[in-house]
This record gives C-alpha cells, structure tokens and sequence, in this order.
C-alpha cells in the first residue's frame, strides 16, 4: 500500500512558545479530574487533570499506586490500572490530595489511549475507530511544523493550539495500517544568552491499526 506522508504545518515555534504562559496545573482549580486515558503500553491508566504534588487516584474510592508524569504536570500514571478496572461495569475515578480533599467523581464515557514523551520510540496498537491524544509536555519547545504522520490511516481531528503547552493533538485512526508519528523538540536553553548546544529531541511512536 503506496503510504501518503502528510506534514501539518500549524503553527510556528514562536508561536509554540508564546503558549508556555499557559496556567499549570497547580494554579487551576483542584483536585479536578478532566479526563482518563488508556497508557501507550496498554497496561496503565493515565488520569489527567489538576492537583497538588503528592496526590494519588482514587478508583471506586480505594487509592491506587500512583505516580505523577515525568514530563507532564497534569497528569498522575495508575500502574496496571487497566487490570484493576477490568471487570467494573463503570469504574469512578477521583483524585485524592495530600491534606484529604477529593475531587468530584469522574466516569469515562470512553477511554482513548494517549501517548507522551516517555513513550518515545513505543509501537501502539489499535483498532480502526481508536482515539489517541498526544500531549509530550513542556520540558521541550515542540517545532509543530515538524509534525509528520502517515494520512492515510491517522486523521487529525483536534488540532494543535496553545491553550495547552505540549498539547500536539488528538488523532483517530481511521484505516488498517501501519505508520509513524513524529515531531522534533528543542530543549528550553536554546532561548538562553548564549543559546546552549544540546541537541534537539526527536519523538517518534508507530501504529499498527487493525479492523
């Protein structure tokens, strides 16, 4: 099958960094829980939202083994959660914080799968009509016109902004397949007086989707 590169030119890198002015997750209203994701490994449940350092996820009121993201403020990793809610007809999930207080209960009417920076290099399989976000955070400067995915089996239908920094888009797999995903991202101290010499960071995922 002849593979259709399609590279998004949305916005510039300037643009990208005016958008690091976005609030943290810490100074929104909290604990909130804003969505639940399935990990890249198919294993874990990733819990995004706004919280104080420390907090752990609540799944039918019982607190889970959590961690917070290395490269993303908004979002707490349950570690095998996917087989703790297995067999719950509608699992609840709530964020608890340090000094006791509870979000409100969140039920997920669907769970896509999203992917960060931590899963550079990862292989996902999905299924035709799957959802993934990708949110890489703000420990780089993404370059978004560097963004490069394979159309004919991705379709891009929430676009990049800056409302949220590292927020790269949501995409929906929309035919059997296989393809990449990549973007290239440059590490804050370019921006320095001298601009340092690290190299750049380059994110790159692949899909297997089938029926």
């Amino acid at each position: 099958m002849d593979t259709v590169k399609s590279l998004v030119t949305v916005l510039t890198l300037a643009l990208i960094m005016a958008g690091s002015s976005a609030p943290a997750a810490g100074q929104l209203p909290h604990p909130n829980v804003w969505e639940v994701y399935l990990s890249a490994n198919g294993k874990d449940i990733a819990v995004r939202g706004a919280f104080a350092p420390g907090s752990v996820v609540l799944i039918n009121g019982e607190a889970q083994r959590t961690r917070q993201l290395s490269t993303d403020s908004t979002v707490l990793v349950v570690k095998k959660g996917v087989k703790k809610i297995r067999h719950l007809p509608a699992p609840e999930f709530a964020i608890q914080e340090p000094d006791g207080a509870v979000s409100s209960v969140f039920v997920p009417s669907r769970m896509s799968a999203v992917v960060t920076l931590e899963d550079n290099g990862a292989a996902l399989n999905l299924k035709v009509g799957d959802r993934v976000l990708v949110l890489l955070g703000n420990t780089m400067y993404w370059r978004i016109y560097t963004l490069s995915f394979d159309s004919s089996i991705l379709e891009l239908i929430f676009a990049p902004g800056t409302a949220v920094v590292g927020y790269i888009g949501v995409f929906q797999a929309v035919a059997t397949g296989t393809g990449t995903l990549s973007i290239t991202g440059d590490p804050p101290c370019i921006l320095g007086n001298p601009p340092c010499s690290n190299p750049p960071t380059n994110f790159k995922v692949s899909f297997a989707i089938t029926e």
